[in-house]
């Protein structure tokens, strides 16, 4: 008798699932990252329970899957459905991609983005050019969350990040980036705000009624706005429609963009960008792998042969953290041109136990804990594990009362259902991975049915023949608590790419003044000149130091955008009300893409390397950074003078001034003391202390005896 179709779709799904659970799924889907994989059993169960193709828009809050009208689904509630997914795809020759129906979108290099349904990912896993394809996974911009403040008694009126890297000092000179374009690749822009407007026509009555954007792309709904558009919005008075509207990081565009290259005529010139006069193009991003690759790509298409640099202030903990992900390998591959840079933020996670690793031998075990606060339980965590290729890892997940999964051993996948949560384990499953040649193991414990447990989570590794190897792990949604855990190898993708230049956050700021009048400070933030207690540290997990440099990051004055003012506490507001303070890689990373604009006005072919190799001879070392490089403050921090780069011997005559302007005779340069001195400086005022406006060379000097911490005798 023969058997039904129905259920012969079903025994066979049955052999398939319960095939891959016991002994993985081998060679057939190898190229393919662990998602798509698991996206693919998804759809065979999918056909075999309801003859349906599976709807992707229940997986749009980690990856992006695209409606059958090409727009990327905003989030698994939404009531689109999505029959693509957007993946990166590595090949030996991009242009066979077409053969198996796939047009690619951009390509960088051997790396290529596409839309693709998951009959054509199948079809992808068992090409020959093929060498590794992976999803397009959601990134999320480097700023620090908005902690509640706490009140001093101090009144700061200057924005000391810019001096702090020596770009007022180019500045008198005319170096203000010129004739460079800036980029950035972010949640989105205020096109109107006036720190990205100049006044060509005094005579018209409209205040800066032109823009210095070129272009502005808002990936979200394929638009492109040029120079005409945006200056009909200035004219009438309309919002601006590729403004920065992520709620999770209200106004981070604008912020960005303003420190690389806001002009200051906001605030009278008095909070100025690191390049005022480069030309600007901004793409609202997707914020995901395959968007932030067009992004990137557009800027430079769009600037044909003039010099460009591209601000990336985003980033994951997900990948390989070696630079050897898609998104890396893409990255790197555009900026092969001379006049061609991309900065990226180093990640803010210096200050979390996000990371856990060791050499482990055989026969041993490891175990790591994650505990899940009761009122803050989430639907998912997520694990990500690579360690070396001779290793063989028995796992185990141990619920907090005491339900226990495992061992999965490396080359199987298993998922099983817990009282407290469901547990996927996918121990490199397809084998070693083709773009580094590690095993991976992906892990992720999900809400049964709601939300994931509270309580300890414990994770356990053992080492089961006689190889030792390395480990490394990365907790994705909540940091490991248990003590060996650390900080290090916190830099992820793109930040761990080999080419990009990586930035690290110091502080150059500790207080502000809100538009109520009263002054805050960051609580939990250590003091000026030290790194930032967020700064993610190196060094990658291929063993290069990372990051390149650091650059201010904290309590950074920026262009407020109008869409995040209802947003934001008034306390992180500044006075003029145009202005907001915030802290942050996101926000060091411009600081460097403005730097770049600066030397590219003076050296318009330099190459990445060559830019990279100049930052780092001009980063200037203190007794804070210690010895450089290293993997917390890579090669120091920012210098663009070359004069402010290299401390040398402090001079009777300044330690002489320095003791005429030490108020409260403790023999040393107080913050207060030279932002007192900084503040007359920019207003050409005299200094009580000496009757007279400090010069330029005196500046610097006090800058050179503060940072060092010297004692006046």
């Amino acid at each position: 008798m023969r058997m039904p179709r129905a259920m012969f779709v079903l025994v066979f799904f049955f052999l398939v699932s319960a095939s891959v659970s016991m002994f993985g799924v081998g060679p057939a889907y190898s190229k393919l990252d662990p998602t798509l994989r698991f996206l693919l059993q998804q759809q065979a169960q999918s056909l075999a329970k309801t003859g349906h193709s599976l709807n992707l828009t229940a997986f749009a809050d980690h990856i992006e899957v695209i409606s059958p009208q090409e727009r990327m689904v905003p989030s698994s509630v939404s009531t689109e459905p999505a029959d693509k997914i957007a993946v990166l795809i590595n090949a030996k020759k991009i242009s066979r991609l077409k053969a198996l129906g796939i047009t690619p979108r951009v390509t960088a290099g051997s790396i290529a983005t596409a839309h693709v349904t998951l009959a054509q990912l199948a079809k992808l896993a068992q090409s020959p050019n093929v060498i590794y394809v992976e999803a397009s996974k959601r990134l999320q911009p480097a700023q620090e969350s908005f902690s509640s403040p706490s009140s001093v008694s101090a009144k700061p009126e200057l924005d000391l990040s810019i001096p702090d890297t020596g770009a007022d000092v180019l500045h008198q000179k005319g170096i203000t980036g010129r004739g460079v374009i800036v980029g950035v690749v972010d949640t989105g822009v205020d096109c109107l705000h006036e720190d990205f407007r100049v006044d060509n026509n005094p005579d018209d009555g409209i205040p800066e009624e032109s823009t210095r954007f070129l272009a502005i792309f808002d990936q979200t709904t394929n638009t492109e706005y040029g120079p005409s558009h945006i200056e009909q919005f200035i004219r009438n008075g309309t919002p601006c429609p590729t403004t920065d509207d992520d709620l999770a990081a209200p106004g981070h565009g604008t912020q960005v963009l303003g420190i690389a290259a806001g002009d200051g005529s906001s605030s009278g010139f008095h909070y100025v960008g690191m390049a005022p006069d480069a030309d600007l193009i901004s793409v609202k991003s997707t914020l995901t792998d395959a968007g932030i690759l067009e992004g990137v790509r557009y800027i430079f298409e769009r600037a044909g042969n003039r010099p460009v640099v591209v601000n990336l202030s985003l980033g994951t903990q997900k990948g390989p953290h070696d630079g050897t992900s898609n998104l890396d390998r893409g990255l790197d591959a555009l900026v092969g041109a001379p006049g061609h840079a991309i900065v990226v933020a180093a990640g803010n996670q210096g200050d979390e136990r996000v990371h856990a690793g060791s050499t482990i031998e055989y026969g041993q075990k490891q175990s790591f804990e994650i505990d899940v606060d009761p009122q803050k339980v989430p639907t998912e965590l997520g694990l990500d594990f690579w360690y070396d290729s001779q290793l063989r890892l028995n796992v185990y997940i141990v619920s907090p009362m005491g339900n226990r999964v495992g061992p999965v051993p490396t080359g199987q996948l298993r998922t099983e259902t817990t009282p407290e949560g469901g547990v996927r384990i996918d121990n490199a499953s397809a084998g070693l991975s083709p773009n580094n040649g590690a095993n991976h193991m992906e892990i992720v414990i999900f809400g049964s049915p709601l939300a994931v447990a509270p309580g300890t989570w414990r994770v356990e590794v053992e080492d089961t023949e006689e190889h030792s190897g390395r480990f490394d792990a990365w907790s994705l949604d909540i940091p490991f608590t248990s003590t060996n855990a650390d900080f290090d190898f916190t830099i992820g993708s793109p930040g761990a790419a080999q080419r990009l230049i990586t930035v690290g956050s110091h502080v150059t700021r500790d207080h502000w003044q809100s538009e109520k009048g009263d002054v805050f400070r960051f609580p939990d933030e250590n003091r000026v000149g030290q790194i930032a207690t967020f700064s993610s540290h190196g060094p990658t997990r291929d063993g290069r130091l990372k990051p390149d440099l650091t650059a201010p990051g904290v309590a950074i004055i920026t262009p407020l955008a109008e869409s995040a003012r209802g947003l934001l506490s008034p306390d992180f507001i500044t006075l003029d009300h145009k202005h907001t303070v915030s802290r942050g890689t996101s926000f060091s990373s411009p600081h460097v893409a403005g730097a770049i604009a600066l030397l590219f006005q003076q050296e318009p072919t330099l190459t990445q390397s060559q830019i990279k190799d100049r930052l780092s001879r001009l980063a200037r070392n203190d007794n804070f950074t210690g010895q450089t490089p290293n993997a917390i403050w890579g090669a120091g921090k920012l210098s663009v003078a070359p004069s402010a780069s290299t401390p040398g011997p402090i001079s009777d005559e300044i330690k002489k001034l320095a003791r005429q302007l030490d108020q409260n005779s403790n023999n040393k340069l107080d913050d207060d003391e030279v932002l007192n001195v900084l503040d007359a400086w920019v207003q050409s005022r005299p200094l009580l202390a000496i009757g007279r406006p400090a010069t330029d060379d005196e500046i610097l000097a006090l800058l050179n005896l503060w940072q060092q911490n010297s004692s006046l005798n």
